[in-house]
């Protein structure tokens, strides 16, 4: 996988530069880079992270997670761009499943997840932007988020719900990865400003919410978890 990942940088590096030098050409950009129709940057992601769960599941609050990359705007109109990059995000998922007897339906046990979970990601989205007001652009995004997983761990707590005698056990740092999904996919709809620092050179910033489409739980019979988020993302663009 890391192989994997540093073959695919160095795929959308050399993307940037080729792209970079033919946009470069012509009567050239704008102080404030209005008339650029590409930019790249890098960026970081904190966010808080929480989970839509289904039974026999019940979702245990929510967890802090982060992230960093290098995005990509492509720029078909002054004001409309296409927005793709790489990132790796990580974050936790805790959730609660009991397993009941088939027969008299009286609790067997309760298991406490602490999911670690971290996956590559590629951004497919929309950016709309205003004109520049002063020294700042106001933007809007909306898009999905395909991710493969690239790590999984579970530390879990097992405890007796017939208060008998078994009084349980723990595990931590568990390999996950027959229990959760490889394939991520969530849809994300966000605003932002970008704030002009130099010629082309910008920061940026971006409050985002992430809703799930997929299952992270991939146990069978199991039932669902869904992981949402809202994020602030923090970079600069070139």
């Amino acid at each position: 996988m890391r192989k994997l990942t540093l073959l695919i940088s160095a795929i959308v590096l050399f993307s940037v530069s080729t792209f970079g030098q033919g946009a470069s050409g012509g009567s050239g950009a704008a102080a404030n880079g209005a008339d650029k129709n590409f930019h790249f940057g890098l960026n970081i992601t904190p966010g808080y992270y929480f989970l839509s769960a289904s039974a026999p599941n019940a979702a245990n609050g929510g967890s802090i997670g982060f992230g960093f990359g290098l995005n990509l705007e492509f720029y078909f109109s002054q004001n409309y761009a296409f927005c793709t990059g790489l990132e790796l995000n990580s974050f936790g998922a805790n959730f609660t499943n009991t397993t009941q007897y088939s027969a008299f339906k009286n609790v067997d046990s309760i298991t406490a997840h602490n999911y670690k979970l971290q996956y590559l990601e590629i951004p497919l989205q929309l950016k709309f932007r205003t004109l520049p007001i002063g020294l700042m652009k106001y933007f809007g995004i909306v898009g999905i988020t395909p991710g493969i997983r690239v790590k999984a761990t579970d530390s879990y707590t097992v405890t007796d719900g017939l208060g008998g005698a078994y009084t349980g056990y723990s595990e931590s740092g568990v390999d996950a990865s027959n229990q959760t999904s490889i394939i991520r996919l969530d849809y994300n709809i966000g605003a932002g400003v970008e704030y002009n620092i130099a010629g082309t050179t910008s920061l940026q910033g971006c409050l985002s919410y992430q809703g799930g489409f997929t299952n992270l739980n991939s146990s069978s019979g199991q039932g669902s978890i869904e992981a949402k988020a809202i994020t602030l993302t923090i970079g600069v663009l070139f």
